[in-house]
């Protein structure tokens, strides 16, 4: 008997000569108990010995491992989640500047886009480019037409303008 159990008994079960038991069981407080039983022969009588340790000291210092753990595992998602945007960030800003060139070449500042970009888009920007200088070259030819169209009509209207004057002054 221990002296921590004060008149107290626990109930275990008898065992034979190298059988074990391990489990848990409620103390005298109905405390959580671990209880550890095994079986020996003694003088030729069958005798158990049990062992019990109260279970709350572990129990607690688990919780609190447990805890600490919850909260570094929170905060190392966190990092990696800031790490995870900033590399996103640093990885896109190629792009950024893509997407400022558009708007410049939007309001008539630039010609073409620029062509630091990535490989992965830097075919596109090249289609792009080659694109607005397709469409460039055609508007200059409609330009050029509409000037030679405007030049061509002047003189025959000039000419009609001049007999429309000589009819009035009749």
């Amino acid at each position: 008997r221990s002296p921590s159990l004060v008149g107290e008994s626990l109930a275990v079960t008898p065992m034979d000569r190298g059988q074990r038991l391990v489990s848990h069981v409620a103390g005298p407080q109905q405390q959580a108990l671990l209880l550890s039983a095994t079986g020996y022969e003694l003088q030729g009588r069958a005798i158990t010995i049990a062992v019990a340790a109260n279970l709350q000291p572990i129990q607690s210092q688990f919780e609190r491992l447990i805890a600490r753990y919850t909260q570094v595992s929170v905060g190392m998602f966190i990092l990696l989640v800031v790490l995870q945007v900033a590399i996103v960030r640093l990885a896109l800003a190629p792009l950024r500047r893509v997407q400022a060139d558009v708007s410049r070449l939007e309001r008539g500042e630039i010609g073409q886009l620029g062509e630091r970009v990535p490989a992965e888009v830097l075919p596109l920007v090249r289609e792009l480019n080659r694109l607005l200088a397709l469409f460039t070259r055609r508007l200059q030819r409609s330009r050029e037409s509409l000037g030679n169209l405007a030049h061509a009509l002047k003189a025959p209207l000039t000419v009609l303008t001049h007999i429309s004057h000589d009819d009035h002054i009749r």
